[in-house]
């Protein structure tokens, strides 16, 4: 699914190690979401069984933006019952910035999505989470529900922001890359300042290059 490259000039670098690692985890995780989203539009029985058990939220929500049905471990996750949940708006599930978000993505009715929201939670506090998405429709075409599962990615999303400022002051060079359409040829996605200083490019030069 993805290239990332990294440039070591001084023997073994833990650090870069460890930042390769935790990329290759997150997309990882993206990617068992979509397909878990798939395993459940599938069968209902299936959705009973996993909203029983799952450690994440697994919810469905109607055009407006009301949940329609949401898991038992909304209560682990957030503090609320799924009785709760139900009465909720989205205004009381998200932060302001999230709700934002989320209000536009209901607006554009996008097929399949995955997203990182602020939800807020009975104590007070708020955690981020990243949810994937999946417009569900009948044979015909016609809208049925959303459906979505919700993790808990507050830890991640604490050690991105770490990794982040890891990628910016590593002395060695990382390129971070996606496969093109074209067989054998990638997309240059980002690349640190220490590659700019390497091989004397700027960033702005190469963002985008196969």
């Amino acid at each position: 699914y993805g290239i990332l490259a990294a440039r070591i000039d001084d023997g073994r670098d833990e650090e870069t190690t460890e930042l390769l690692e935790v990329v290759a985890l997150d997309t990882s995780i993206a990617l068992q979401s979509i397909n878990r989203l798939e395993s459940l539009e599938h069968s209902e029985r299936r959705l009973d069984l996993l909203t029983e058990c799952a450690h994440d939220i697994v919810w469905t929500m109607d055009e407006s933006g009301r949940f329609t049905s949401v898991s038992p471990s909304s209560v682990a996750l957030r503090g609320y019952t799924p009785e709760e949940m139900l009465r909720q708006s989205l205004s009381d599930v998200l932060t302001p910035a999230s709700l934002a978000v989320a209000l536009q993505l209901l607006a554009q009715k996008p097929t399949q999505v995955v997203v990182e929201l602020e939800v807020l939670r009975k104590d007070g506090s708020f955690i981020w989470t990243e949810s994937a998405i999946k417009r569900v429709c009948d044979r015909d075409g016609d809208f049925r529900f959303y459906l979505g599962i919700t993790r808990n990615t507050d830890e991640r999303k604490r050690s991105e922001e770490r990794y982040r400022s890891l990628f910016e002051n590593l002395n060695s060079g990382v390129i971070v890359c996606s496969p093109s359409e074209k067989d054998d040829e990638y997309t240059v996605l980002d690349v640190n300042p220490a590659s700019e200083r390497i091989d004397r490019f700027h960033r702005s030069d190469v963002i985008g290059l196969e």
